[in-house]
């Protein structure tokens, strides 16, 4: 997370990340030069060479043009939604802003809600205790954690399904499944 602008990178990769933030209309022009490790954000330099995300993080921060944390990610049915820490507003808001979803929190009562579900983020709760009782209602299944993806070229589309840690094989294959140009199936 830049300045509040969430970018989801797997793996460390300095290239890709330059591309996301390229992207941005606030960040960017951004680029990475291999060569010299190095990585700009609109003017800005940082070198890269032996750091890792978390390595860059504390070096955008202490340069003090911009502001970096490392971003906060839940799971749900399999889609990801980032936030700066762990900020059950912030989390609603970003949730909300997927079509499939109407969400909402309530610091008060200490409920997110979520298509009319509501979860406790009583303190102490992180993402991941809000996954689990996330995952405790049939209609969701949450994580914190991802264990990779398989990506598919359709027609020069590329498709990509999210692994987490709770997702079984029948769940990879219903994913597959709902895309109406691909077809799965599990076999023993």
């Amino acid at each position: 997370v830049i300045d509040g602008e969430a970018f989801t990178i797997q793996g460390e990769d300095f290239s890709v990340l330059a591309s996301a933030i390229d992207g941005s209309p606030t960040l960017s022009p951004a680029s990475y030069n291999s060569t010299s490790e190095t990585l700009t954000i609109n003017g800005v330099s940082f070198s890269t060479a032996g750091k890792t995300y978390n390595d860059l993080i504390a070096d955008i921060n202490a340069e003090g043009t911009y502001t970096a944390a490392e971003g906060n990610a839940i799971f749900i049915n399999n889609k990801k939604f980032i936030t700066a820490g762990e900020d059950f507003a912030a989390l609603a808001t970003e949730i909300n802003s997927d079509p499939n979803f109407v969400a909402s929190y309530n610091a008060g009562t200490n409920q997110l809600s979520i298509n009319g579900h509501n979860f406790s983020t009583a303190a102490p709760a992180t993402y991941a205790d809000v996954a689990t009782v996330i995952n405790n209602n049939t209609s969701f299944t949450a994580s914190t954690e991802i264990r990779g993806s398989i990506s598919v070229t359709v027609d020069g589309e590329e498709k990509e399904f999210t692994i987490t840690d709770t997702t079984t094989y029948a769940q990879l294959v219903d994913k597959i499944n709902a895309d109406p140009d691909l077809n799965a199936s599990v076999t023993d």
